[in-house]
């Protein structure tokens, strides 16, 4: 016990403060900016970490990607654009509190949904570390594929009114993905003979044409802006109540849970994270038609979702070391630089470091919230901003964030096209939350499924030959069953009105 205060007295000084908080404060600014991601948040400062102790590395790196996590969903809410990956789901509900003029209570809500999230996992980490990493050290490829097949089935069954428009959905972004060059075998598909499309259509410009630019073309499409006008108002000073928060307390619990045990399996994402806890809290809900027209309970379950992941993510790096996301990659390789090798003998080896690591979490946490209050208080008088001014300069943002993220014209392209794709979606009604996750999650399905048939030579008994297939399987058919249930009560309600 002496040891760990020690520790503590050695952690908590002057400069890891100012380390963390100037980590928050730069993570939530870039993770606020569409087109700069938390990747380049945290590569930008890999640098800066050669002249920094083990614990003030990791420290800056840490308060960074929860900023930056946290950060995605500003923009989200203010703009109608994720600022972050992370934040698309948030996009749903948070952007549709803001046109009602509860701008206030959607960053509240989000900001401390991440806290929550953030402090679930740093104790779920601390003290299931080595479990969690047993389970999740078990998905092979067939694990992996029926996991990633729950998910779409999940999302796009929930995400739209119409099962069949949610997995039409779902299919569109899956054949998205097959766009560029096969990793296992090489080949390319509908490439054009471009070479800007063989590592595959970029991801963010895609998130800010569908959110961004097709938001702008709406309003300056004739119904749309009648519409918009209509509905966007100024932020009334809404605020979170206790009582509010206290009610979401179930669904924060759940979804940060979900968010952990996604964070825990590398490669799944915070994306995976929001849009799944995002589908079982509307699934759950007493109140399911709110959704998507400015649930708070639908915000409060991405943001708990996404924010969740980040603390979970250090449980295979740390234990076993594998990185669970880019980011903890990027982290992988500076723990490297610091002469420190994760994996099971850190703890052993580097056991000051890593509690060191452990109270660097939960500072990070308490430094978001801090930075959060301060600038939810000034960040929503954008939405007094005249619209017919807030545009062109969103509009500008887009183009400058895209252009900046790649230094090339060709992903201010592919933001535009999928702009005008956004807008068509909008018109005819197709949700775009399944889009975005089926293409998020194509490339590992199809790595996974590929590498299942190669271990099973071609044998579809290899996706029941594990207790985890086989749970996962119960699940889907389980699902699938209560979407059918509910259209079968939907057409008998038709009939009887």
């Amino acid at each position: 016990m002496n040891a760990f205060y020690e520790i503590l007295a050695n952690t908590v000084t002057l400069p890891i403060v100012m380390i963390v908080l100037g980590g928050t404060v730069f993570g939530t600014v870039l993770g606020a900016i569409p087109g700069l991601s938390v990747n380049l948040a945290v590569a930008i400062m890999i640098p800066a970490t050669f002249y920094m102790s083990p614990v003030e590395a990791m420290a800056l790196l840490i308060a960074i990607y929860k900023s930056g996590t946290y950060g995605g969903s500003v923009s989200a809410i203010l703009l109608g654009t994720p600022g972050t990956p992370a934040a698309s789901a948030t996009v749903i509900d948070g952007y549709a509190m803001a046109k009602k003029g509860q701008a206030s209570k959607a960053l509240n809500t989000a900001l401390f949904s991440s806290a929550f999230a953030d402090v679930f996992s740093n104790i779920v980490l601390i003290i299931f570390a080595a479990q969690i990493a047993k389970i999740a050290i078990q998905f092979g490829p067939a694990e992996y594929t029926l996991l990633i097949l729950f998910s779409l089935i999940v999302i796009g069954g929930i995400a739209s009114d119409s099962l069949i428009k949610g997995i039409l959905a779902s299919l569109i972004g899956l054949s998205l993905a097959v766009i560029g060059m096969d990793p296992m075998t090489g080949n390319t598909s509908f490439t054009f003979g471009s070479m800007n499309l063989l590592s595959g259509i970029p991801l963010v410009p895609m998130l800010i044409g569908l959110f961004a630019i097709s938001e702008v073309l709406g309003e300056y499409s004739n119904h749309i802006r009648k519409k918009m006008m209509d509905e966007a108002q100024k932020d009334a000073g809404s605020k979170l109540t206790l009582k509010e928060f206290i009610e979401l307390t179930p669904i924060l619990l759940k979804s940060s849970a979900l968010g952990v045990f996604i964070g825990a399996l590398p490669g799944s994402g915070s994306a995976t994270a929001a849009f799944l806890a995002y589908s079982e809290a509307k699934r759950t809900s007493k109140h399911p038609e709110e959704f998507g027209k400015g649930s708070i309970e639908g915000v409060a379950a991405c943001e708990a979702g996404n924010n969740a992941v980040c603390g979970a993510t250090l449980i295979p790096l740390l234990t076993l070391g594998i990185p669970g996301d880019t980011v903890t990659a990027i982290m992988f390789g500076a723990l490297i630089l610091q002469g420190i090798t994760p994996g099971p003998l850190v703890f052993e080896q580097q056991g000051d470091v890593i509690t060191g690591i452990y109270i660097t979490l939960f500072m990070a946490s308490i430094s978001m919230v801090l930075v959060g209050v301060l600038g939810n208080k000034l960040l929503p008088r954008i939405m007094n901003v005249k619209r017919a001014y807030l545009f062109p300069v969103i509009t500008a943002l887009c183009v400058a964030g895209t252009y900046a993220m790649g230094r090339n014209m060709f992903d201010v392209l592919i933001m535009m096209i999928f702009g005008v794709l956004g807008y068509v979606l909008k018109c005819i009604k197709l949700p775009v939350a399944p889009i975005i996750i089926g293409f998020i999650l194509s490339s590992q399905f199809v790595t996974s499924l590929k590498q299942a048939m190669i271990v099973s030579d071609n044998s579809l008994s290899i996706f029941v030959s594990s207790p985890i297939c086989l749970v996962f399987i119960v699940l889907i058919v389980a699902v699938v069953a209560y979407y059918i249930q509910n259209v079968i009560k939907m057409k008998k309600r038709g009939t009887e009105s």
